[in-house]
């Protein structure tokens, strides 16, 4: 292991390298240009692949073409950037082929400002995709946790042979921390793939991938099984929840934030804690309503109009202990977001 002193950027593409990645293609964003630039001088250190593409839709094309033929692969651009590979994120879902996109959420409603939020959650969880279609979604919360994330994201793919995403606040993309990384890369072939096109010993007979699934095949039931056996893959973080009264709920960035809070105010005696979803996708369900039956009350934090909270509702069937604390009419931003709910909660 060695220390390094990154930004999350940085540490999302060295976490790919680490894991075996050799390929990436991407679109110069603002935000994501860190990561094309580091990308540009990383991967021919490593004999990879480096790709600047014309949009995010030939990236993604890109992406699928390297996937089926068995590489680890990865892509990345702003939530706006994103949307425009849901066509072929949806296929590849379809097609079974793994690959890991970063997901780096900026602006509200598709206006390129450049405003920290959390407004990528609707996307990556509940997706534009048509279909069935389904992703895993990783949400990091510290740079070196963007790191470990990025390369369990790569295994998680192989597994279910699947797309993930890994969800990143923009704040938390360009913040710079003090991490450890691996000195010994993982091989690109670390993973057997049998099912990859031309992987036939003999080469007479190459493994095909159909776009047309008829009612007869077994396709559409055999992936909703595997997106069930996903559901075992939850992780989350229970912080000072063993005797808490309340709880917060929260996500990436924010969640750090709200460590601190609890910190504070557990400090002047108040027993509260702080749930964090680790994977928003699957959601870790069952021990979520653990806790909560535990406690008073529940505070969803976010810096969006209640994407997560519309879940949290649902999963625990619209308890009343549950409130919302975010954006809204009268409160914007991130920053606003954080500096009034630390004054709301040491008044509560």
């Amino acid at each position: 292991m060695k220390k390094v002193f990154i930004s999350g950027n940085k540490a999302f593409a060295e976490g790919a390298i680490y894991a075996g990645c050799r390929y990436y293609y991407g679109v110069p964003r603002s935000i994501n240009n860190e990561i094309l630039k580091y990308m540009s001088v990383r991967m021919p250190e490593v004999n990879g692949v480096f790709t600047q593409s014309e949009n995010e839709r030939s990236a993604i094309s890109m992406v699928l073409g390297s996937s089926v033929a068995g590489a680890r692969v990865l892509t990345s651009s702003i939530t706006d950037g994103i949307s425009a590979m849901d066509e072929v994120l949806n296929y590849m879902c379809g097609l079974e082929l793994p690959c890991v996109v970063g997901n780096i959420m900026s602006g509200k409603f598709g206006l390129k400002n450049l405003e920290p939020t959390q407004s990528g959650y609707a996307q990556a969880v509940k997706s534009n995709l048509s279909g069935y279609s389904k992703f895993i979604v990783l949400a990091p919360h510290t740079v070196q946790e963007t790191y470990q994330l990025t390369a369990k994201a790569f295994d998680l793919a192989d597994k279910y042979r699947n797309p993930v995403i890994v969800l990143m606040d923009s704040a938390l993309a360009q913040l710079n921390e003090q991490i450890e990384i691996e000195e010994n890369l993982l091989s690109p072939e670390i993973v057997k793939k049998d099912w990859k096109v031309g992987n036939n010993e003999n080469n007479k007979n190459f493994n095909v991938f159909k776009s047309y699934h008829d009612d007869e095949s077994n396709k559409y039931t055999d992936i909703l099984a595997k997106f069930k056996l996903i559901e075992s893959e939850s992780l989350y973080e229970s912080f000072m929840v063993e005797d808490a009264d309340e709880i917060i709920i929260s996500f990436g960035l924010i969640a750090k934030i709200a460590k601190g809070i609890v910190i504070n105010e557990r400090q002047k005696g108040r027993k509260i804690g702080l749930f964090r979803p680790i994977s928003l996708s699957p959601f870790p369900k069952e021990a979520l309503r653990s806790i909560a039956n535990k406690v008073n009350k529940i505070t969803v934090l976010e810096s969006n109009s209640g994407s997560m909270y519309s879940d949290v509702c649902k999963i625990l069937d619209n308890n009343k202990k549950i409130s919302f604390f975010g954006e809204s009419e009268y409160l914007s931003g991130f920053r606003k977001v954080i500096k009034e709910f630390e004054k709301g909660i040491v008044t509560v």
